[in-house]
């Protein structure tokens, strides 16, 4: 059984004080955490039977929570997204789409594998149950993890497949590894351009409830988008259930790393996220690992600002199961994305992190 995982997630342990650090990493590093919690392997269809409930504490420094997720609410969120893509993940690459969830762990795990012949999600219960995340703020994590599978180019490829495809490279063939999975900043892209836009555009009651807690600076970066008072409603929840998210892992950082608050070179990376401003920084080459978390939240606002309609019958830079980082690959993902290149900067991938070649 071949296998990928997010292995950049290790890799960088020995990076935890540069910039761009790889949060998840740390947070592996800081609480011990062992990942892999394989129970519950199955698809949510096996057993569909919800019992939905409210969140049992409130937190104080989101925008729009109730705070904590009941064990039925980590259940709808993941069976809403499961029910919601499983079908295209078939079409797309012609496998399975597993979620492996697992309430009672209390691993903050959120990962996402290709293997042959299976596409896993595996979840664990430590992010759920925290009294700061909300439910939309999960869904985006589970959002995110699908990204890894769904978003196409940029890919990320692991250090072991590399090592596996070496000799082939080296004689001079096209890489063959058929399991790359996209960066994390696509992820994160795909997670609110694409993911969340398709789970909440029919809860127009829910979404209209949005419009008394945006901020306006948030606001009015929704309004300059849409005019119609759906679309903004829509537009106003992504970004409220995205400032929530990142604020989660800005508290769990501070909670796990204090050590490296006074370290950071760039505002906001671990110290708080904001509408208000961006990460206006430049990077020289695409960032496969995580940016600083003012550019996830940026990244977050632009999928949600981007119109550029979603083909589900492609993954950008995925054919017949293999991945290419290729100008090919990029003039596709400019057909599923905002960019300077097809005439819309608005809601284009941020600077921050992708470093467009077109």
């Amino acid at each position: 059984m071949v296998l990928l995982k997010n292995w950049h997630l290790k890799s960088q342990l020995s990076k935890a004080k540069s910039v761009q650090t790889n949060v998840f990493a740390l947070l592996l590093t800081a609480m011990n955490i062992i990942s892999c919690g394989r129970a519950d392997h199955r698809h949510p269809s096996d057993n569909r039977a919800l019992s939905i409930s409210e969140g049992s504490s409130s937190p104080t420094n989101c925008t729009n929570c109730e705070g904590g997720l009941s064990k039925s609410d980590f259940e709808e969120v993941i069976w809403d997204v499961w029910g919601l893509f499983y079908k295209i993940v078939e079409k797309l690459g012609d496998t399975d789409l597993n979620i492996q969830r697992n309430w009672e762990s209390n691993e903050l795990q959120a990962e996402a594998e290709k293997m042959s012949g299976n596409w896993d999600i595996r979840l664990g219960g430590g992010f759920p149950r925290r009294p700061d995340m909300t439910k939309d703020a999960y869904t985006l994590i589970v959002c995110h993890e699908l990204g890894h599978l769904m978003g196409g180019f940029p890919f990320a490829q692991s250090p072991w497949a590399e090592q596996k495809y070496a000799k082939e490279d080296q004689a001079g063939t096209p890489s063959r590894n058929p399991l790359w999975t996209s960066n994390e900043g696509q992820s994160d892209y795909f997670a609110a351009q694409i993911c969340a836009k398709k789970m909440w555009s029919h809860q127009k009651a829910v979404n209209a409830k949005m419009r008394d807690n945006i901020p306006p600076s948030a606001k009015a970066k929704c309004d300059a988008t849409f005019k119609e008072l759906d679309e903004q409603n829509l537009c106003y929840r992504i970004l409220l259930a995205s400032k929530d998210l990142i604020d989660v892992f800005v508290n769990i950082w501070r909670e796990d790393r204090p050590d490296l608050y006074s370290e950071v070179p760039k505002p906001g990376l671990f110290s708080s996220v904001s509408f208000d401003r961006i990460d206006d920084s430049q990077i020289e080459k695409t960032l496969m690992d995580y940016p600083s978390f003012q550019c996830r939240l940026d990244t977050l606002i632009a999928g949600a600002l981007c119109q550029v309609s979603w083909d589900e019958s492609i993954i950008p830079g995925h054919h017949d199961n293999i991945t290419r980082n290729n100008r090919e690959a990029e003039l596709q993902s400019a057909t599923q994305a905002c960019s300077e290149y097809g005439g819309q900067k608005q809601g284009s991938r941020p600077r921050c992190w992708f470093k467009p070649s077109l």
